[in-house]
């Protein structure tokens, strides 16, 4: 999920959160979690670059059968993003975009690239 401004015709003042979690019901779910803030700049009229940070996430949820509950650490991320709008009216635009966002628990890094399809609104 990203909320944002544009701050100037090539700025924009957004923050995302951005959650992921893999495993099974038998082994229990790792995941990760993103609350970040980003500057994006528009290199050229579709094409842009984001960066940004905020407080990254380690959880693990147990399986069903331990009644312990979801252990979280958090740590400050670094995130970095390009994209490019697909499509372009005047009040929305469709783009894809890569995402690096990297934070350190307890001396581990631990980095995450996603590619994603972003749906804007403009006023």
């Amino acid at each position: 999920l990203t909320v944002g401004v544009r701050y100037r015709e090539r700025v924009a003042l957004l923050a995302f959160w951005d959650q992921n979690f893999s495993g099974s019901d038998d082994d229990g779910h790792w995941g990760t979690g993103d609350i970040h803030a980003s500057a994006r700049v528009w290199l050229t009229r579709c094409l842009w670059a984001e960066a940004g940070g905020g407080a990254s996430m380690l959880g693990y949820k147990p399986p069903p059968q331990i009644s312990t509950t979801i252990t979280r650490d958090w740590s400050p991320g670094f995130n970095a993003g390009v994209g490019l709008d697909v499509i372009e009216t005047p009040r929305v635009a469709i783009g894809l975009f890569g995402r690096y966002t990297r934070a350190t628990f307890h001396g581990q890094d631990l980095q995450h690239i996603s590619i994603q399809v972003e749906l804007m609104g403009r006023r």
